[in-house]
């Protein structure tokens, strides 16, 4: 259910990013850019780990839903209010005034997401994977539909923004209108402050691993401009959205699940390891489509103006080679209470991240994501499936052989690619015509390749299973 929404949800943030790229100038990118960092710390401060704790709690209580209803509350109106009065801040950091409007009314957004967390927590914990896809869908809808009308209206950043607004607001209203819960007289604070102090490590690694994500745009917007970072921000939204597509929604499932599998530790793991490999036979072949066709892709997908950005995304495609396995790390950190771990954890990530772009920064935008794909796969990967494998059900071990696995055989598809690429570039085939072949390509040599091994081919069978088992119980509903 949860795939099947976000591939959904994807395409139609796939086709907002098509079109706002081109209803819009690389520069209203860029200064949406410029102002996304401010608010999404602020997302993160907001929350303080607080719905994270109501999904993995073993127990759950209405007063204690309301005490954490309250304390969202609070924080994200009162820091939306400061978010609003720093937008001249933020403009005479950038020396660009253009953003002071942009922060204003993304901090609208701020508060209504505060007020909506903990329904979505509530609909996660109870499994209502179904009720949660039908939020996010006419949500991201609807909010996509705003921000092309205001792009085709008023071409500007606020175009960016309006999607966002629009998305929370509706999730808003879905929100109370599907839980219906209502907050009432708050209590327990024994737990709440077991919460909080849960919530502070998962908040800890959150605004460290949001100041590595984000201190590449900070730091080209403020010693490149806004053009180049227009370039940067299309290719590292549009490598990383087929990723979170995926790997997100798959942690709303497996998170509550693992939680609950602890006191089993033969279980965990096989509960862990078995969605990884199905999360790594779907979104390696994309890895490996992206680095192969990127040259073609960007232009098709962007138009010609945004081919300055293909060098870019071929790197950030590279870095991406480990993400599918290394995004569920969080998985294992969260579940086994390790929360203040994954906050050193979150430190070092930022320190080296930082490092590593002020290294590339000399050679341009391109520099900065070379830069970054090279340490990441050499320095942060071994080193955080070293730490997290320490200790637990799943050790460094399991992490290490099945990353080899996939990895060397993503390097294979990767060869056979870029040579069906050259033939069919030779050939003069339409560029639309090569993308698809290449795609088919990807999946079929991946899933070929992998099938070699007797864990892969159960894992396709597993994937398999999983599909029909959907399609019979949604024909049998119908014949119902």
């Amino acid at each position: 259910m949860t795939i099947a929404t976000q591939a959904t949800r994807f395409l139609v943030q796939i086709a907002s990013t098509i079109l706002l790229a081109r209803l819009l100038a690389p520069e209203d990118f860029g200064v949406y850019a410029m102002t996304a960092p401010v608010v999404a710390i602020i997302n993160l401060i907001k929350d303080l780990g607080l719905t994270q704790a109501i999904v993995t709690s073993s127990t759950i209580s209405k007063p204690l839903l309301s005490a954490m209803f309250y304390v969202n509350l609070a924080l994200s109106v009162g820091i939306a209010a400061v978010i609003a009065l720093a937008a001249p801040l933020v403009a005479t950091f950038y020396d660009n005034d253009a953003v002071i409007p942009v922060v204003q009314f993304v901090a609208l957004g701020v508060a209504m997401n505060g007020t909506s967390s903990v329904h979505r927590a509530i609909l996660t914990r109870d499994l209502r994977y179904g009720t949660l896809g039908r939020i996010e869908i006419v949500s991201a809808a609807m909010g996509v539909l705003a921000g092309l009308t205001h792009a085709w209206i008023a071409p500007s950043a606020l175009a960016i923004a309006t999607v966002n607004v629009v998305t929370g607001f509706v999730q808003l209203v879905q929100s109370w209108t599907m839980t219906r819960w209502m907050p009432g007289r708050p209590g327990n604070r024994t737990r709440v402050l077991e919460m909080l102090k849960f919530g502070g490590g998962l908040t800890g690694f959150n605004l460290t691993n949001f100041f590595a994500r984000n201190a590449d745009n900070v730091i080209i917007g403020k010693f490149i401009g806004a053009g180049p970072l227009g370039y940067y921000d299309r290719a590292y939204k549009l490598m990383l959205m087929p990723l979170q597509q995926i790997n997100g929604p798959a942690g709303r499932v497996m998170i509550p699940i693992m939680s609950r599998l602890m006191n089993e530790p033969g279980r965990y793991r096989f509960a862990y390891l078995r969605a990884l490999r199905i999360l790594l036979l779907v979104t390696m072949p994309i890895v490996c489509f992206c680095i192969a066709s990127a040259y073609e892709l960007i232009p098709f997908l962007l138009g010609p103006q945004w081919t300055a950005a293909s060098d870019v995304f071929v790197w950030l495609s590279i870095a991406a080679l480990h993400q599918p396995l290394t995004a569920t790390i969080g998985w294992l950190f969260i579940t086994q209470n390790r929360t203040g771990e994954f906050a050193k954890w979150g430190v070092v990530n930022a320190v080296t991240c930082v490092m590593a772009f002020m290294a590339g920064l000399p050679w341009g935008v391109v520099g900065v994501a070379a830069a970054y794909a090279i340490s990441d796969l050499v320095v942060r990967m071994p080193a955080v499936w070293w730490y997290v494998g320490r200790k637990g059900p799943v050790d460094t071990r399991d992490l290490f052989q099945l990353g080899l696995v996939y990895g060397m055989t993503a390097l294979l598809v990767l060869g056979g690619l870029l040579l069906l690429r050259m033939g069919l570039l030779a050939i003069g085939w339409p560029v639309i015509v090569i993308l698809v072949a290449m795609a088919c390509a990807a999946c079929a040599l991946y899933w070929c390749i992998i099938a070699l091994t007797a864990s892969g081919r159960a894992t396709i069978g597993e994937g398999i299973e999983l599909v029909v088992q959907q399609f019979r119980k949604r024909f049998a509903r119908h014949r119902a």
